[in-house]
C-alpha cells in the first residue's frame, strides 16, 4: 500500500512538473528576441558592481564596460569595494581616473547585500543594473536595456545569464544545471509569474522605498528583491535578447561548485512568495521521488519498469527544456552526458540541500 501511494504521489508531481515545463518551453519558443532601436530614451542607468578580491577576473568586466555603445552621458558605474585585500582596489582606482562616469565606493558594512545597498543608496533616480565583477557583456548591453525600458517601462527587468567553461563532465554538469535554472526563470517570467532572477544581470527602477533583501541570508539578494517587487505589485518583465546575455565563468573546483550551490539553497528558508516556495518544493519533490523509486526498484525488481518510465519522462522533459535554449545561449550538452547527469542529479541535490542548511556559506569568504 505504501509503495502504491509513493508511486501515485510521484507520478502526480511529475505530471504537474511536465505540464509547467512544457508551458515554459512554449512561451520561450514563441517569444521573439528583442531588437533594440536607437530610441532617444533619456533614462539614466547606474551599474552597481560589488566586488571582493577580483583582481584575476575584473579585466573581462572592465573591457566590456569600456566597449559599451550607449552614449556615456546616459550611464555610470559604481564599483563597491567589499573589503578587498588584493589588487582589485588599485586596478579599479586607475580605471576611474579621468572617467567621470566611473566611481569607486567602499561598502558601508560587510557582504554583498550591504555592498549593493551602499550602491543603491548612492543612486538618486533612473535605472539600476546590478552585475557581478567576473562577468562580461555585449557592447550593446546597456543600449538594449535602455531601449527595452523605453518601450516597456517595467519596474524590474530580468535578463539572461550563461555560464561559460570547458567541456569535461564536471563543467558540463554545472553549465547544464545553470541553463536549466535560466530556462525555468525565463519561462516563469514570460508567463507573468516570475520566480527566479539573477543578480549578475538584473535591472530595476530606483524605488522611493528601501528595497529589502533579507540580510539574514548570505545570498539571495536577487530573489528577495524579486519577492519585494511582487509584493508591491510592481511590473516585472523578461528581456530576451542575445545583446544582454551576461557571461559568467563557472566554479573551477568541485568544492567551489558545492559551496556556490549550497549558498544558493541556504536562502530558501527565507522565501515568502507562494509561487517561489511551491515551485521549489515541486522541483525538490520530483527529484527526490526519482531517487526513492529507484531504491524501491532495487529492493523489488518488479518496480524497476515504473522507475524507468518516471526517469524517461522526466529526462525527456528536462532535455527539451534546456535544448530550447542551446541556440540562444550558444551552449550545448550531449544527450548521453545529460542522461548520466540525470541519474546523479537527485543525489547531488539532496547532498547540497543538507550541506547548505547545515553549513551556511558566506559570499566569497
Amino acid at each position: 500500500m505504501m509503495i502504491a501511494t509513493a508511486y501515485a504521489i510521484a507520478f502526480s508531481l511529475l505530471t504537474v512538473y511536465i505540464f509547467i515545463m512544457l508551458k515554459y518551453i512554449r512561451l520561450w519558443n514563441s517569444t521573439p528576441d528583442f531588437s533594440f532601436s536607437n530610441s532617444n530614451s533619456d533614462v539614466s542607468i547606474s551599474v552597481i558592481i560589488p566586488f571582493y578580491n577580483e583582481e584575476k577576473t575584473i579585466d573581462r568586466l572592465i573591457q566590456s564596460l569600456l566597449r559599451q555603445s550607449l552614449k556615456k552621458e546616459s550611464w555610470n558605474v559604481l564599483f563597491v569595494n567589499d573589503n578587498s585585500t588584493d589588487r582589485s582596489i588599485e586596478i579599479i582606482s586607475r580605471l576611474c581616473e579621468g572617467r567621470l562616469n566611473f566611481r569607486l565606493l567602499n561598502n558601508n558594512g560587510s557582504g554583498k547585500k550591504r555592498a549593493l545597498t551602499t550602491g543603491i543608496n548612492s543612486v538618486r533616480e533612473g535605472l539600476i543594473v546590478t552585475a557581478d565583477a567576473d562577468c562580461s557583456f555585449n557592447p550593446d548591453w546597456l543600449k538594449t536595456i535602455s531601449s527595452f525600458y523605453h518601450k516597456n517601462s517595467a519596474d524590474m527587468i530580468i535578463m539572461p545569464v550563461v555560464m561559460t567553461g570547458g567541456d569535461n563532465f564536471f563543467q558540463q554538469f554545472q553549465k547544464a544545471d545553470f541553463l536549466a535554472l535560466q530556462m525555468v526563470g525565463a519561462g516563469a517570467a514570460l508567463s507573468g509569474n516570475p520566480i527566479l532572477c539573477n543578480g549578475a544581470n538584473l535591472t530595476f527602477k530606483k524605488q522611493k522605498e528601501q528595497v529589502t533583501m533579507n540580510e539574514k541570508y548570505a545570498s539571495g539578494e536577487d530573489i528577495f528583491m524579486l519577492e519585494w517587487m511582487k509584493r508591491k505589485g510592481r511590473e516585472i518583465r523578461y528581456l530576451k535578447s542575445k545583446n544582454v546575455v551576461a557571461k559568467t565563468p563557472g566554479p573551477e573546483t568541485v568544492r567551489q561548485f558545492i559551496n556556490q550551490r549550497a549558498r544558493w539553497i541556504s536562502k530558501a528558508g527565507g522565501y515568502s512568495d507562494r509561487s517561489v516556495v511551491l515551485m521549489s518544493l515541486l522541483f525538490f519533490g520530483v527529484n527526490i521521488f526519482q531517487l526513492i523509486l529507484l531504491i524501491i526498484g532495487f529492493t523489488n525488481h518488479a518496480y524497476l519498469a515504473l522507475w524507468l518510465a518516471f526517469f524517461t519522462l522526466k529526462t525527456i522533459t528536462d532535455y527539451s527544456l534546456i535544448s530550447s535554449g542551446f541556440s540562444f545561449f550558444e551552449t550545448k550538452t550531449s544527450t548521453v552526458r545529460f542522461i548520466l547527469m540525470q541519474i546523479i542529479y537527485p543525489i547531488y541535490m539532496l547532498f547540497v540541500s543538507f550541506y547548505g542548511i547545515a553549513f551556511p556559506v558566506k559570499w566569497k569568504r
